[in-house]
């Protein structure tokens, strides 16, 4: 991410990581893969609104795709 991304290159991955749980994100690790579960796409984006202010979002989706995308 942190190639796609260039601010997060100044992020640590504890900063990073207690960024995520700050929005209410939790680890998960299983076979020796880790990652982050997010909660639903429409909890985020209240949660983002009511943090960072309104927003149009692109689509009408309403929940996140079932990818698992490793990091």
């Amino acid at each position: 991410m942190r190639e796609h991304s260039p601010r997060l290159r100044e992020f640590s991955d504890q900063r990073l990581g207690k960024a995520l749980e700050g929005w209410g994100c939790t680890r998960w690790q299983s076979n020796g893969e880790r990652g982050w579960t997010f909660p639903p796409l429409a909890e985020m984006r209240a949660a983002w609104c009511a943090h960072i202010g309104d927003h149009r979002w692109p689509d009408d989706a309403t929940d996140w795709h079932e990818t698992v995308v490793p990091f």
